[in-house]
């Protein structure tokens, strides 16, 4: 069983991360769409068009920004920061043909503490991670199965992406804003790039875990007086022979007893 030291409620860590009200930058459409005027109007040096092409962009997005303020909540982007800490017992994974790995440590994995995945594209969250030493390496893949989306939530879903189309569609018939989003179609969000992810704090049951050992393909070997394995690397296509290679090393108290 996993064992993860970060359990507070799911609700109440996205709630931490809300931007208040107080915090967050409040404008009237009018005042953007008159800001972003002066800003075309006023004469700027040409050392400074750089510095005028940021604040028009900037503009720009926080006209877009707002409009979906006006409706959703804003997050915080440093949610995606948080980690949890998953402690897994190498006797409980195994590799994907059922066996047990061979491996005795346990491992500590850092994971996000959110697992994301996208509504649409994908039905669950996956992570890799490698382990182990040199010579004994091992790849372990984390996965956990996105919660059923009610239908409530399906309908909501339909709701944001409207707000998404229309606000880009009321931008394009805005004069000032459809110019410059023509010129500089990089200014505002485009719409077919809109994402709408699934957050969700698995339990360590619904952390599926399995786990390949790391075949390292080709090798340098020094010929000197002896043999010596210099280093190995990772081909995809390469057929594997670690095995090979462990059971052809010498060791060399067992060659000084041989003596």
């Amino acid at each position: 069983m996993q064992k993860v030291s970060f359990d507070t409620p799911t609700s109440e860590i996205i709630e931490n991360f809300c931007i208040k009200p107080e915090k967050q930058r409040i404008y009237d459409e009018s005042l953007l769409i008159n800001a972003i005027k002066e800003i075309e109007e006023t004469r700027f040096l040409p050392s400074e068009r750089e510095t005028k092409s940021k604040l028009i962009k900037y503009a720009v997005g926080e006209w877009f920004s707002q409009r979906i303020r006006d409706k959703y909540q804003e997050l915080s982007p440093e949610i995606f920061e948080l980690k949890r800490t998953v402690e897994l017992k190498p006797e409980n994974i195994t590799n994907f043909i059922g066996n047990k790995i061979d491996y005795k440590n346990p491992i500590t994995l850092e994971i996000p503490m959110f697992a994301k995945a996208e509504l649409g594209k994908e039905t669950e969250w996956k992570k890799e991670f490698t382990f182990g030493e040199k010579y004994n390496e091992y790849r372990v893949f984390l996965s956990s199965k996105m919660p059923h989306i009610p239908s409530t939530v399906r309908q909501a879903r339909k709701e944001a992406l409207t707000l998404v189309y229309d606000t880009y569609s009321d931008a394009l018939k805005t004069n000032l804003l459809s110019d410059i989003i023509f010129e500089n179609p990089e200014y505002a969000p485009n719409p077919s790039d809109s994402k709408l992810m699934v957050l969700w704090k698995p339990k360590p049951s619904e952390i599926h875990v399995k786990a390949e050992r790391v075949d390292r393909d080709p090798a340098m070997v020094l010929k000197y007086d002896k043999l010596y394995l210099v280093s190995v690397w990772k081909e995809p296509d390469e057929e594997p022979f670690m095995n090979i290679i462990n059971a052809c090393k010498i060791s060399y108290l067992d060659k000084f007893i041989e003596k």
